[in-house]
């Protein structure tokens, strides 16, 4: 499933740009 993949990528490829939080994390950390 494309939508599997997509969150697969955006949770395991951004771990290194965002000091190892995923985009969720990131986001409320930031918030």
């Amino acid at each position: 499933d494309i939508n599997d993949y997509i969150e697969f990528y955006n949770t395991q490829r951004y771990q290194t740009k965002l000091n190892s939080l995923t985009p969720e994390e990131y986001r409320n950390q930031a918030a």
